[in-house]
């Protein structure tokens, strides 16, 4: 083995230079790239102590709590907090916490348990409303909200206003999957949000069931009676492609109409309806099938005060493809 040979002052120059730049180097690295503050945690939010013997349960402030369950602005930050209280601290649906340390817990119902209580609740309505499956989960910000559904998006932030003033909306499209359908469902999803009530028919499908049931009697499908009730009965109707029925239904359809819509017009109880059809002929002479050529004028007064707008955007949403596909 040689002896460890000293470095020659050459060579510890050197060194020493190396090692004031590495140490600059640091010093500027910390200059531009400083540590951030710490990110407050859930507990700090919720108003935790920082220290508390071992031995004593944690719960969070009362305040700070009931302050959640009243914040509505930033929702997302709101969500995140109340999801996490809720993973943490969610007794069968309730938060205990304590007004000051060492007091005895008391119990707030936990916001994210009531969210889930009142979707269950909502998705039950619109269920029993008639709101087809694949339209039970959909929300506006999941619609391109192409003109005139922009309107139809805005107008039912107010949806109880329109209620109560019985007024009647036509949405139609000689196009198929131009959102019609979906914005009608919407609409009626919001009208339920509010306490009101709901049904979606398909007049072709409930004058069928009607026919069945004076041709086989089996107590099994719709009276007449029954269709007309449930047509009458709901805050809001919705009438589901109206026009696409069959001829040997057609006398039903009519009078089913006529009687509901009389009905509802006379009670001031608004309609929705959607069809592939215009109100009237697009333009004079034309043969093209209308709903007013279909139904008579008669029927079609009945839905007086009406709103009627074309869905023409252009955009066929069917054909837009999904996250998942073959």
């Amino acid at each position: 083995m040689t002896a460890h040979t000293p470095a020659t002052p050459q060579e510890q120059a050197v060194v020493n230079f190396a090692q004031q730049q590495l140490e600059q180097a640091r010093a500027n690295h910390a200059a531009q790239h400083p540590r951030p503050a710490p990110i407050p945690t859930v507990a700090d939010v919720l108003g935790r102590l920082r220290a508390v013997p071992s031995t004593a349960p944690l719960y969070p402030r009362l305040s700070a709590v009931k302050a959640l369950g009243r914040m509505r602005s930033m929702p997302a930050y709101r969500q995140r907090v109340a999801q996490a209280l809720h993973d943490r601290e969610c007794q069968g649906g309730m938060i205990y916490a304590e007004r000051a340390p060492g007091e005895s817990p008391v119990g707030v119902p936990c916001v994210v348990c009531q969210r889930t209580q009142r979707e269950a609740a909502l998705r039950t309505q619109l269920e029993a409303s008639g709101v087809a499956e694949r339209y039970l989960d959909s929300e506006w910000s999941g619609l391109r909200l192409l003109p005139p559904l922009d309107r139809v998006e805005q107008k039912c932030r107010d949806i109880g206003a329109l209620l109560d003033s019985g007024v009647n909306l036509l949405l139609h499209s000689n196009e198929t999957g131009s959102g019609k359908t979906q914005a009608a469902m919407l609409a009626g999803k919001a009208a339920i949000r509010i306490g009101r009530t709901v049904a979606v028919v398909n007049l072709a499908r409930l004058a069928l069931d009607v026919r069945e049931r004076f041709d086989n009697k089996t107590g099994e499908a719709l009276s007449e009676k029954a269709a007309l009730l449930r047509m009458t009965t709901p805050d809001l109707l919705i009438i589901d492609d109206l026009g696409a029925g069959e001829g040997e239904t057609a006398a039903i359809e009519r009078r089913l109409l006529f009687l509901a819509l009389d009905y509802r017009q006379a009670h001031r109880k608004a309609v929705i309806v959607t069809s592939n059809l215009p109100l009237f002929p697009l333009f004079k002479g034309s043969k093209d099938p209308c709903l007013a050529g279909i139904f008579g004028a008669r029927v079609t007064a009945r839905l007086q005060p009406l709103t009627v707008l074309h869905v023409n955007h252009g955009v066929n949403f069917r054909d837009e493809k999904t996250e998942v596909s073959w």
